[in-house]
């Protein structure tokens, strides 16, 4: 199959967390399994913008991307050549893979998706819970939904990772069709020696968390759960975030 992703940013945007990743992983591997797969993507890098050519192919991994310049910042997104784009080539692919939602950018191809009547896969990544919808904007969101979300929604294939996230986006729109799909991860066959990560001690429990460190992710609700455990551990977080709420963790535990 002919397959493009349409995507808000991509590798090496590593600043965005795991969609980064995951979405990549996704991509290749369909190349792997004999599809061709493209990208659209803006150069977006947090505040930055990758430093790269745009606008022309690139190949990554055997994955054809194209990195558009973007008219707004985060979160939004607009791409006026990435929309241009894709409205002259659709014809062209079989599926559009949509990555993420409450974005201008992925709206905007929804739209176009929808009015040149081209199948389009939404994975929105976590953004359609309930969760979502009260905040960072959520009355924003909530209305947004009710304008136009929902309809785009609709007329889409829904591409969950978990069974957990398939029931919230059905809880949004009922009898959604959809599939579930976990995020692939590459495990190392012959990987390095892991000695300078292991905690010296007979019985000692090793927990890591690596991912973006925001409130989101349920940090507290971890605390609280190890420390109703009765056993030597050690909880190793790697992430980013800000300041306040990392140094809130750091009191908390």
């Amino acid at each position: 199959m002919n397959l493009l992703f349409i995507t808000p940013s991509y590798k090496p945007a590593y600043i965005y967390g795991g969609p980064t990743i995951s979405v990549s992983e996704l991509a290749e591997t369909l190349v792997l399994q004999g599809h061709s797969v493209t990208v659209y993507t803006t150069t977006a890098n947090g505040k930055e913008e990758l430093d790269l050519t745009p606008n022309t192919p690139t190949d990554v991994n055997g994955v054809v991307v194209y990195y558009f310049k973007r008219q707004t910042g985060d979160h939004t997104h607009v791409s006026f050549l990435l929309w241009n784009m894709l409205w002259r080539n659709v014809k062209h692919f079989d599926v559009v893979h949509l990555q993420s939602w409450w974005s201008l950018l992925i709206f905007g191809a929804a739209f176009v998706c929808r009015i040149k009547r081209k199948p389009y896969v939404v994975s929105p990544r976590g953004m359609l819970s309930r969760y979502s919808f009260t905040h960072q904007h959520g009355s924003m969101k909530k209305i947004l939904h009710q304008i136009c979300g929902k309809r785009l929604l609709k007329k889409s294939i829904l591409h969950a990772t978990t069974s957990l996230e398939l029931r919230d986006c059905r809880a949004v729109l009922p009898a959604w069709n959809g599939f579930v799909l976990p995020n692939l991860v590459r495990f190392p066959i012959n990987g390095a020696s892991n000695s300078r990560f292991r905690i010296k001690g007979e019985g000692s429990l090793t927990l890591g968390f690596l991912s973006r460190i925001d409130q989101k992710k349920g940090l507290e609700l971890l605390f609280e759960a190890l420390s109703g455990i009765n056993t030597d551990f050690t909880l190793r977080i790697a992430g980013t975030g800000s300041d306040e709420y990392i140094g809130y963790l750091r009191d908390l535990a």
